[in-house]
């Protein structure tokens, strides 16, 4: 396990501590590591996320993604204040998340619940291809 926190990545955890949005990188290097990251959500207007914290796992099982969560708070003591954190609909180990973050509560990405409204849409009511050409627009 690699893990590599900077001085400006604890700053910008110490700075926007309450909400929090956690990922894995999947099949993106020959070894097929996978980068944990941690992001916060700044004021700085760039509406893309702050990396406050990475590392390099050789999967996603709750041991590592246990320690990593260990090492983040070790290394930052504002995690105190995380009252959200935000996962993709793949996140295998949510459990680990609440274990590690108690009082915040978990929130999957809006894109994902509305990629998953779309793909629903007339399937669970029965709609024709007319009807879902309605309503698809409202899950955009």
């Amino acid at each position: 396990m690699i893990q590599y926190p900077t001085a400006r990545q604890k700053r910008l955890f110490k700075a926007f501590p309450e909400v929090i949005l956690v990922d894995t990188t999947h099949d993106t290097n020959k070894n097929k590591y996978k980068l944990f990251s941690i992001q916060v959500d700044d004021v700085f207007g760039k509406h893309v996320g702050q990396y406050v914290y990475h590392s390099q796992v050789e999967s996603e099982m709750a041991d590592n993604l246990s320690f990593c969560l260990k090492e983040f708070k070790e290394s930052n003591p504002a995690w105190v204040n995380i009252r959200v954190v935000v996962t993709d609909k793949d996140f295998n180990e949510k459990d680990v998340l609440a274990d590690a973050f108690p009082d915040a509560r978990q929130l999957i990405r809006q894109f994902h619940v509305i990629d998953y409204l779309r793909k629903q849409v007339g399937t669970r009511c029965g709609c024709g291809p007319e009807d879902k050409k309605i309503l698809l627009p409202r899950y955009s």
